[in-house]
């Protein structure tokens, strides 16, 4: 069976190129509140006020500082990027595997959301969402990560 859809074994090179720097910056960011002043651009903005507030603008140039959306955006890439990119020898049972993984990851992504929903109120949500925009690569990538090395394993041991 064909997956068209990964990309090329390569890709996982530049995946954790791009992944690093942007976890560095976040991280910077969020705990540290690290903002350099290169990084304040005006930008577009669809809606730059609270989006159900009355007299909210639409589609107008805001200054803004791009640190969050930027390391953001590199992680999110470099995720998809690491995680989906073939093995150096992809055949019908990484494929399943894979597949495993990415269930596993789906269910326990919206288990712990869920758990989230309940527990967790105020601004600490708002941090929650904004780890839960990678939560699902990790748990994808650290699943399919394991369920590779146990099958190495159990194939080294025959």
């Amino acid at each position: 069976m064909q997956m068209h859809l990964l990309l090329p074994h390569t890709t996982r090179r530049f995946g954790w190129a791009v992944l690093l720097p942007g976890i560095i910056l976040g991280s910077l960011n969020m705990f540290f509140d690290w903002t350099p002043e290169i990084l304040n651009l005006r930008v577009p903005a669809l809606v730059a006020d609270q989006i159900f507030e009355p007299g909210r603008s639409w589609f107008r140039v805001i200054s803004n500082n791009i640190i969050d959306e930027l390391s953001a955006i590199l992680i999110i890439l470099g995720g998809l990027a690491v995680c989906f990119s073939k093995e150096r020898y992809e055949d019908e049972y990484i494929s399943s595997i894979r597949l495993n993984a990415l269930m596993w990851a789906v269910y326990v992504h919206y288990a712990l959301l869920t758990i989230s929903l309940v527990l967790v109120y105020e601004l600490s949500f708002f941090y929650i969402m904004i780890f839960n925009f990678f939560t699902l690569l990790f748990i994808f990538y650290s699943r399919f990560r394991w369920l590779l090395s146990r099958n190495s394993k159990s194939q080294d041991d025959e």
